[in-house]
């Protein structure tokens, strides 16, 4: 017989009396048994600002299920610390599947966070918030995170001068866009309206031979309040949310 590595599929259970008994006799069918779980490991892609959907790949799949992302660079079967399990705002994990798709994981709308790829994404037949983190011990693949990183200090323009802004980040594209918003504390993902500056093209898409960059023109006075902190959204694509 052939070695069963098939997930999600029935497989006969076989009994010889030696390992002769199986190349030369009639080995017994005792029963069926059933892998479960993912059969390969993925590679998935999500982006701040933007649903992430994890679509597993495998058999035998139920709602009970449950997916935990582990640190970048570590794998599944590895011991476990709380530090190990990277956490995003707006994403959710540990957690089960969707109910019509018991191999499809709605993370959430990751909006701040760990950037980089080699996320470990690993799989628990019983899963959910209640397990612990030590039991999603099988890969299911591996996540890459894109977007930029927050900055840790204002950026600063002068009228009359060229605006031009640099983030640095993880998979930024060339179709991401940038808006100001009006107000230190304004709400990236609800759609802010983009603040008026004369000499400003706002919002802003990427600059092309480099997408860490923000051409945004040449501010001069009249619109906008020179003594006002403003908040840069940043979106993955021209449409779509934004994050802060």
């Amino acid at each position: 017989p052939t070695v069963a590595t098939a997930t999600g599929v029935s497989h006969s259970l076989c009994w010889g009396a030696s390992q002769t008994g199986f190349d030369r006799g009639h080995p017994a069918a005792i029963g069926f048994f059933k892998i479960v779980g993912p059969g390969t490991t993925t590679a998935f892609s999500c982006t701040l600002g933007e649903a992430c959907t994890l679509v597993l790949t495998g058999g035998g799949f139920d709602g009970d299920n449950g997916v935990l992302i582990r640190a970048s660079g570590e794998v599944c079967t590895a011991p476990i610390a709380v530090s190990s399990v990277p956490s995003w705002s707006g994403l959710v994990h540990p957690t089960t599947p969707d109910f019509a798709n018991n191999y499809t994981y709605a993370m959430g709308l990751p909006l701040s966070g760990p950037l980089g790829t080699g996320f470990a994404v690993c799989w628990a037949y019983a899963g959910g918030a209640g397990l612990s983190p030590s039991l999603y011990y099988s890969p299911a693949g591996f996540l890459s995170m894109s977007g930029p990183q927050a900055a840790a200090t204002p950026f600063v323009c002068f009228v009359g001068a060229l605006c031009e802004l640099q983030f640095s980040g993880s998979g930024l594209a060339a179709n991401s866009r940038l808006l100001i918003a009006e107000g230190a504390d304004a709400d990236c993902s609800s759609s802010p309206s983009p603040t008026v500056f004369n000499g400003l093209t706002n919002p802003r898409t990427a600059y092309v031979a480099d997408p860490r960059v923000f051409k945004l023109g040449r501010p001069v006075i009249g619109g906008g309040d020179v003594t006002e902190n403003y908040t840069l959204c940043w979106g993955a694509g021209i449409t779509g949310s934004h994050t802060r």
